[in-house]
């Protein structure tokens, strides 16, 4: 194994550069001569595995998608063929799947229709119960590889969108799982993408290289190092140096620096993430906090919970001047919101619109809930997980005071908030969600809750809504893609009138690069070594 590239020196290294302590002409300075180094990509984290079915979060999948296919392949402008030429659906319930020929794995071993379906039915969790793609495979009844270059895919009642969900779901080398175990392959592992696996020292970098038996267009870079840099100075100052070529995850502050670097280039692009706040819809006073109990935590003892009634979240969305936290929290950076799908998704429902800032009707409508004197609750939110989501908790609670909501933000670590939003421990907590799949969401944030169903895995709040339900059953098998859409806009007219959730705004994705480096920023929030290609050359 090679010798870690001490992290913390470097960071240290840039954080100076940052404060000015090095020369400015170094901070000036453009990259490297080619061939010093690898082209080198930041990211704010780590890799969570190197399995792409093992987990389903942007970073990780993004770093994955380098070695891996999918047979859909979710491209940059929509749905492109992968390791499928063709996809069709022959009828309502059969598909038919055509299989690219003549593609190997990294370790020489051929794409076949077996190991297709030998794939879809791991990303089920068949031999491998870890799999986080389980939800991406619930339209998949029976697989049968029809010959070496056809999979027919029997949905069992009508699925539209299976396509979409093939997206989401890599191809990987059951043989070579079976030989060397899921723990290694999670390790080491083999694909049949763009570049194949060298090095991963964790918290430190992951090498890749371009694989010259790729059956696509070969990659312009042809060695590429990712680091995980989680202090934002920090990847900012490695791309003023010229030590970073990319990054990815660019403070709104730190981007106006950049923008008067005449080194490097900042892109921009409003992504699918939105960020929200949610509520507790189903416990009806507040309480010490006990997993599975009654008790709404975020408020105080014996207190009613005012959450249960529409008309307090209308006066909490009134109380909020989304332009205004953009402006100041977010330094310009994002777009209001007005449902959880961004503007260009399939049953977008252009006829919404916030509600407006208005403290004096919020004041109204609480007064008018029983609540003349306001009241006092709990913001939960994380403090290293969305762009200044710190912050943004702090604003929104300032806010939320004004008009008579005694908010007290209670920040923390993404790894202390996550479980204990799974467990309960919230009255109100801002989060974010990003896809731009409408029927994944409806079904993950939207749906009554049933575990044995797989439905409202992040309807955290209980919200519950038997029209809802329906609506999400009816287009989730409806062919029609017009009368698909028309159910999805009524279902979103729904849960934003009765504001299940309260959406805030997009995030946006803000990249660096130096200036040789072409790249058209993902909706997604991915980064591809392969979509990269630098001035001057093809």
């Amino acid at each position: 194994m090679a010798r870690p590239t001490r992290p913390l020196r470097s960071a240290a290294r840039a954080l100076l550069r940052w404060s000015g302590i090095l020369p400015v002409a170094l901070l000036l300075a453009g990259a490297p001569a080619e061939g010093a180094r690898k082209f080198t990509i930041a990211f704010q984290g780590d890799a969570a595995t190197l399995d792409p079915q093992g987990r389903n979060e942007t970073t990780t999948i993004s770093i994955q998608m380098h070695m891996f296919d999918t047979l859909v392949f979710r491209g940059i402008d929509g749905l492109e063929p992968g390791l499928a030429t063709s996809w069709k659906a022959v009828s309502p319930t059969k598909w038919l799947i055509k299989l690219r020929q003549g593609v190997r794995f990294h370790d020489g071993t051929p794409f076949t229709a077996k190991v297709a379906k030998e794939s879809l039915l791991r990303a089920q969790g068949k031999g491998f119960p870890k799999s986080q793609m389980k939800h991406f495979t619930k339209g998949i009844k029976a697989i049968r590889a029809v010959d070496a270059s056809t999979l027919e895919i029997d949905t069992g009642v009508p699925w539209p969108t299976l396509h979409e969900d093939l997206a989401n779901i890599a191809i990987v080398p059951i043989d070579y799982i079976k030989k060397v175990g899921d723990a290694n392959f999670a390790r080491k592992p083999v694909g049949t993408g763009p570049y194949k696996f060298a090095e991963w020292v964790k918290d430190d970098h992951i090498d890749l290289e371009a694989f010259p038996g790729y059956w696509g267009k070969a990659p312009t870079l042809k060695e590429v190092r990712i680091r995980p840099v989680p202090v934002d100075a920090a990847r900012t100052a490695g791309l003023i140096s010229g030590e970073t070529d990319v990054v990815w995850g660019v403070s709104p502050v730190d981007a106006r620096t950049l923008e008067k670097n005449p080194g490097v280039k900042v892109l921009r692009t409003i992504t699918q993430r939105n960020i929200y706040l949610a509520f507790d819809h189903w416990r009806k006073e507040g309480g010490a906090f006990k997993k599975g109990g009654s008790h709404s935590p975020g408020l105080p003892a014996g207190k009613p919970n005012p959450f249960q009634n529409l008309k307090v979240r209308q006066a909490v969305a009134h109380a909020l001047n989304v332009p205004e936290l953009l402006h100041t929290v977010m330094h310009g950076s994002g777009a209001p919101a007005t449902q959880l799908a961004p503007p260009p998704s399939f049953g977008y429902n252009k006829r919404l619109a916030p509600l407006p800032f208005d403290p004096p009707r919020a004041k109204k409508l609480l007064a008018e809930a029983g609540f003349p004197a306001g009241f006092q609750m709990r913001l939960d939110c994380s403090n290293d997980r969305y762009i200044n989501d710190g912050p943004m908790c702090e604003a929104i609670s300032g806010m939320l005071r004004k008009v008579g909501i005694v908010a007290t933000p209670n920040p923390r670590t993404k790894a202390v908030f996550f479980p204990a939003l799974d467990n309960g421990d919230f009255t109100v907590y801002q989060a974010g969600w990003g896809t731009d799949s409408v029927g994944p969401t409806f079904s993950a944030v939207f749906h009554t809750q049933d575990a044995k169903k797989g439905v409202g895995r992040i309807n955290r709040g209980h919200y519950s809504n038997k029209e809802v339900d329906g609506l999400i059953a009816k287009a989730s098998s409806e062919m029609d893609d017009a009368k698909r859409q028309a159910m999805w806009e009524k279902a979103w007219e729904i849960v934003i009138g009765e504001l299940a959730v309260l959406p805030l705004y997009q995030q946006e994705a803000i990249i660096g690069v130096q200036k040789n480096v072409r790249l058209k920023p993902r909706f997604n929030e991915w980064i591809l070594a392969q979509e990269i290609t630098l001035a001057g050359r093809n």
